[in-house]
């Protein structure tokens, strides 16, 4: 999608004027090229990524954009491509990210779980076990964020410096 079919859409979706920044700006990190060309489905799994309730969420809808037949299946190699997105657009947001043998290792380990080794899976039936599972945990924890978690705001930060004022 170009640029301009982007903000148009943008415009016919009524989102917010003060939101508006973020989409363009999630458009921007992902069109690394300078192309002003990206995927549709990367913008939609990034942006899911910042604005889903839950992570289960966020992954449950991320694998039905990426459900190209509406089969409610998915094979391995588009498991590695939406956590590839989804990687990537933590690190647009300023968060660390997993490296590629990461992402591999998890996607391996969800099939093992699951008894297979390759092939098509429901995804309703590993949203749970990939939202739960402990490179996904490592991945959010705050010690693999480092400092890079500190920038967050918690509701005690907020409530903290709301009793300071």
């Amino acid at each position: 999608i170009h640029e301009t079919e982007f903000l148009s859409i943008i415009k016919q979706v009524e989102i917010n004027e003060s939101d508006i920044n973020i989409f363009i700006d999630m458009f921007r990190l992902i069109d690394v090229r300078g192309s002003n060309i990206i995927n549709l489905k990367e913008v939609i799994v990034a942006l899911s990524a910042i604005t889903s309730s839950s992570l289960r969420e966020c992954f449950f809808f991320c694998f039905s954009i990426f459900d190209r037949n509406k089969s409610g299946v998915v094979d391995k190699q588009e498991i590695v491509h939406f956590l590839k997105v989804l990687n990537d657009s933590f690190g647009y947001c300023g968060d660390k990210c997993l490296n590629t043998s990461q992402i591999y290792d998890l996607v391996d380990s969800i099939y093992t779980s699951a008894g297979k080794i390759d092939g098509n899976i429901f995804y309703a039936s590993i949203v749970d076990s990939l939202a739960n599972h402990p490179i996904v945990e490592m991945m959010l924890s705050p010690q693999f964020q480092g400092s890079m978690r500190n920038k967050v705001a918690s509701i005690e930060n907020i409530d903290s410096l709301l009793e300071s004022d």
